[in-house]
Protein backbone atom coordinates (compact mmCIF):
# COMPACT_ATOMS: atom_id res chain seq x y z
CA UNK A 1 0.00 0.00 0.00
CA UNK A 2 1.27 3.46 -0.75
CA UNK A 3 0.01 6.64 0.90
CA UNK A 4 0.45 10.11 -0.54
CA UNK A 5 0.33 13.35 1.44
CA UNK A 6 -1.65 15.85 -0.64
CA UNK A 7 -4.87 17.48 0.61
CA UNK A 8 -8.28 15.78 0.51
CA UNK A 9 -11.50 17.79 0.39
CA UNK A 10 -14.09 17.04 3.08
CA UNK A 11 -11.79 16.53 6.04
CA UNK A 12 -13.66 15.40 9.15
CA UNK A 13 -13.07 16.36 12.77
CA UNK A 14 -10.65 13.81 14.17
CA UNK A 15 -10.43 12.03 17.46
CA UNK A 16 -7.66 13.40 19.72
CA UNK A 17 -5.90 10.02 19.69
CA UNK A 18 -5.46 10.14 15.90
CA UNK A 19 -2.03 11.40 14.86
CA UNK A 20 -2.95 14.28 12.57
CA UNK A 21 0.65 14.59 11.30
CA UNK A 22 0.68 11.00 10.03
CA UNK A 23 0.03 10.10 6.41
CA UNK A 24 -1.92 7.12 7.75
CA UNK A 25 -3.27 6.78 11.27
CA UNK A 26 -5.15 3.65 12.36
CA UNK A 27 -6.73 3.49 15.81
CA UNK A 28 -8.49 0.61 17.55
CA UNK A 29 -9.36 -1.14 14.28
CA UNK A 30 -11.41 -4.33 14.51
CA UNK A 31 -12.96 -6.60 11.92
CA UNK A 32 -15.08 -9.43 13.23
CA UNK A 33 -16.96 -11.62 10.77
CA UNK A 34 -20.27 -13.08 11.86
CA UNK A 35 -23.61 -12.26 13.47
CA UNK A 36 -23.76 -9.38 15.96
CA UNK A 37 -20.00 -8.87 15.59
CA UNK A 38 -20.24 -5.29 16.84
CA UNK A 39 -21.52 -6.55 20.21
CA UNK A 40 -18.33 -8.54 20.92
CA UNK A 41 -15.90 -5.61 21.15
CA UNK A 42 -15.41 -4.45 24.73
CA UNK A 43 -16.75 -7.66 26.24
CA UNK A 44 -14.90 -10.65 27.72
CA UNK A 45 -15.74 -12.54 24.52
CA UNK A 46 -13.25 -10.33 22.66
CA UNK A 47 -10.44 -12.00 24.61
CA UNK A 48 -11.49 -15.58 23.77
CA UNK A 49 -9.30 -17.71 21.54
CA UNK A 50 -10.30 -17.93 17.89
CA UNK A 51 -11.76 -21.43 18.37
CA UNK A 52 -13.63 -20.52 21.58
CA UNK A 53 -15.10 -17.35 20.05
CA UNK A 54 -16.26 -19.27 16.97
CA UNK A 55 -17.83 -22.00 19.13
CA UNK A 56 -19.56 -19.51 21.46
CA UNK A 57 -20.72 -16.82 19.01
CA UNK A 58 -20.20 -18.10 15.48
CA UNK A 59 -17.87 -15.13 14.85
CA UNK A 60 -14.27 -15.00 13.68
CA UNK A 61 -11.85 -12.14 14.40
CA UNK A 62 -9.96 -11.00 11.29
CA UNK A 63 -8.36 -7.86 12.79
CA UNK A 64 -8.11 -7.34 16.53
CA UNK A 65 -7.58 -3.87 18.04
CA UNK A 66 -4.88 -2.63 15.64
CA UNK A 67 -3.34 0.84 16.04
CA UNK A 68 -0.38 2.35 14.19
CA UNK A 69 0.83 5.47 12.38
CA UNK A 70 2.75 5.83 9.12
CA UNK A 71 4.67 9.08 8.70
CA UNK A 72 4.72 10.90 5.34
CA UNK A 73 7.33 9.23 3.14
CA UNK A 74 7.77 6.28 5.52
CA UNK A 75 7.79 2.74 4.15
CA UNK A 76 5.55 0.53 6.28
CA UNK A 77 5.37 -3.25 5.86
CA UNK A 78 2.60 -5.56 7.06
CA UNK A 79 4.04 -9.04 7.62
CA UNK A 80 2.61 -12.20 9.06
CA UNK A 81 1.74 -15.81 8.49
CA UNK A 82 -0.89 -16.91 6.03
CA UNK A 83 -4.32 -16.32 7.56
CA UNK A 84 -3.09 -13.78 10.12
CA UNK A 85 -5.25 -10.91 8.80
CA UNK A 86 -2.85 -8.89 6.62
CA UNK A 87 -5.17 -8.62 3.62
CA UNK A 88 -8.18 -8.03 5.85
CA UNK A 89 -6.32 -5.17 7.55
CA UNK A 90 -5.41 -3.53 4.23
CA UNK A 91 -8.95 -3.93 2.92
CA UNK A 92 -10.34 -2.36 6.12
CA UNK A 93 -8.00 0.62 5.67
CA UNK A 94 -9.45 1.24 2.19
CA UNK A 95 -12.95 0.14 3.28
CA UNK A 96 -13.09 -2.56 0.65
CA UNK A 97 -14.14 -4.50 3.76
CA UNK A 98 -16.10 -2.46 6.31
CA UNK A 99 -14.33 -2.43 9.70
CA UNK A 100 -16.43 -3.51 12.66
CA UNK A 101 -15.04 -0.56 14.63
CA UNK A 102 -12.10 1.81 14.80
CA UNK A 103 -10.79 4.82 12.92
CA UNK A 104 -8.70 5.09 9.76
CA UNK A 105 -7.37 8.50 8.73
CA UNK A 106 -5.49 8.95 5.45
CA UNK A 107 -3.79 12.32 5.07
CA UNK A 108 -6.26 13.98 7.42
CA UNK A 109 -9.37 12.43 5.84
CA UNK A 110 -11.36 10.12 8.11
CA UNK A 111 -11.89 7.14 5.80
CA UNK A 112 -14.17 5.39 8.29
CA UNK A 113 -16.59 8.35 8.24
CA UNK A 114 -16.31 9.11 4.50
CA UNK A 115 -19.36 9.06 2.28
CA UNK A 116 -19.25 7.26 -1.09
CA UNK A 117 -17.89 10.27 -3.02
CA UNK A 118 -15.18 11.00 -0.44
CA UNK A 119 -14.23 7.32 -0.31
CA UNK A 120 -13.92 7.20 -4.08
CA UNK A 121 -11.65 10.27 -3.98
CA UNK A 122 -9.41 8.67 -1.34
CA UNK A 123 -9.20 5.41 -3.30
CA UNK A 124 -8.41 7.21 -6.56
CA UNK A 125 -5.80 9.62 -5.21
CA UNK A 126 -4.51 8.53 -1.78
CA UNK A 127 -4.12 4.75 -1.54
CA UNK A 128 -3.26 1.84 -3.76
CA UNK A 129 -3.01 -1.86 -3.18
Amino acid sequence: MSVTTSDVDGRAALSPQVNQDAALSVRDLWKIFGPRADQIIGTPDAELSRADLKAKTGCVVGVKDVSFDVAPGEVFVVMGLSGSGKSTLIRCITRLIEPTSGTVVVDGADVTAANDDQLLEVRRHKVSM
